[in-house]
């Protein structure tokens, strides 16, 4: 099946796989900056983009917490490291965008055409991602990154462009429908409560509860599962520790070892001991 979008023609597969192909032409002749001038169905005219380019912006904000891992590794010859986390928490990034949009999908339900684009998403996402770790860190600093941009923006609508073409706005529905951009700053209110709390929880039955509400039932699951995972990795090497301050969970690293407030949680074993 064939969908004619905004600035695309999607081709759907089966198993919800599907494909975006974009039409266009270089900005200037002979340029190499890789700006185009792409369709807009909407205002029926050509407009300008940069999807090359945005696509290396991007690419280059998730590698920022390869950085990361890299000085951790490097030190690993003086103290060795916890196993590897799981997949999900190799691109934390990548990982927080599809939650993100997920949750979007969830909220937007059945007013599906009000939630904010993907790409908009994606650009916030990346902006105000800052190297964390984990999927929980990465989102909760991006949540509180759009917060801000909101509150500092004083009841007009933020403004979002292509990073690496100025020419596009990404955010021009919210200039020309207010109510857009309203429904938008609840939906990230919301979020931001809700993904606050998660952490506050103290069992997973509680937590799974929240995660399906957020994400429904299949993605909540799996997030459980390679959280359990995750942290049992820690608890197997004696490497899991609660936070005496919070009660929140957190794996022993090189940065964090000499914290005082960190109580080491025992491994299980049999019989207790």
């Amino acid at each position: 099946m064939i969908d004619i979008k905004t600035r695309c023609v999607r081709v759907n597969y089966a198993n919800q796989f599907h494909i975006d192909i974009l039409p266009g032409f270089p900005e200037e002749k002979y340029s190499r900056n890789n700006k185009l001038k792409v369709p807009d169905t909407e205002i029926k005219d050509w407009t300008d983009s940069n999807p090359k380019g945005y696509a290396e912006w991007f690419d280059d904000n998730c590698s920022k917490v390869n950085a990361i891992l890299m000085e951790k590794r490097a030190m690993s010859s003086v103290e060795p490291l916890p196993e590897s986390p799981p997949y999900q928490f190799v691109e934390p990034l990548r990982r927080a965008i599809q939650l993100i949009k997920r949750f979007r999908d969830i909220y937007y339900k059945d007013k599906e055409s009000s939630g904010p684009r993907s790409i908009v998403l994606t650009t916030l996402a990346a902006a105000y991602y800052n190297g964390e770790d984990s999927e929980y860190e990465a989102i909760l600093n991006i949540l509180n990154g759009i917060s801000k941009a909101i509150i500092n923006s004083n009841g007009k609508p933020i403004e979002i462009y292509n990073p690496t073409n100025l020419k596009e706005k990404l955010s021009e529905k919210w200039d020309d429908d207010p109510n857009l951009y309203s429904d938008f700053c609840k939906f990230v209110r919301y979020f931001n409560n809700q993904w606050i709390d998660l952490n506050r929880l103290e069992s997973f039955e509680e937590k799974a509860i929240v995660l399906q509400e957020l994400f429904g039932e299949l993605v909540s699951k799996e997030v459980i599962r390679e959280q359990t995972e995750y942290i049992n990795k820690f608890r197997n090497n004696n490497n899991l520790a609660i936070d005496t301050t919070t009660g929140i969970l957190t794996g022993l690293t090189l940065e964090n070892k000499f914290n005082t407030n960190l109580k080491v949680v025992p491994k299980n074993t049999f019989y207790g001991k």
